[in-house]
């Protein structure tokens, strides 16, 4: 089985001691099911308790927020909206998952359009 803990921990080797915060040290396990596009782990950890809308410690990210981010993480965006994510919820920047998909496109193309209208669709406000 996977060790969380074990994970999170700083390594070291002979030369250097790596101090950094690692991603699954400061990502809930809800968290790394949607960067991993898991809607089925996001369903099962949700119905086990997970906190749908916590933030990471370091970004202040939801998993709605990472989830709205990418095109091919759509699965986990409609499941976190139907498990009752707040849409509307906020970042420590102010910025919401609406937010988050449009600041992934390249300037020129947008790459995660039907996140962006799922989000609206899902009751986005335009004006918070």
């Amino acid at each position: 089985p996977l060790d969380m803990r074990k994970m999170s921990e700083p390594y070291s080797n002979d030369k250097i001691s790596c101090l950094a915060v690692y991603p699954v040290s400061y990502y809930t396990p809800l968290h790394i099911a949607v960067l991993r596009n898991k809607p089925h782990m996001v369903q099962m950890l949700v119905g086990h308790g997970a906190k749908i809308d916590k933030r990471d410690r370091v970004h202040e990210s939801s998993p709605l927020d990472l989830a709205s981010e990418e095109a091919d993480r759509l699965s986990c965006l409609c499941m976190l909206l139907d498990l009752g994510a707040d849409v509307n919820a906020k970042d420590k920047n102010g910025k919401t998952a609406l937010l988050h998909a449009l600041a992934c496109s390249d300037g020129l193309t947008v790459n995660n359009t039907e996140n962006i209208q799922l989000l609206l669709e899902r009751g986005t406000l335009l004006h918070i």
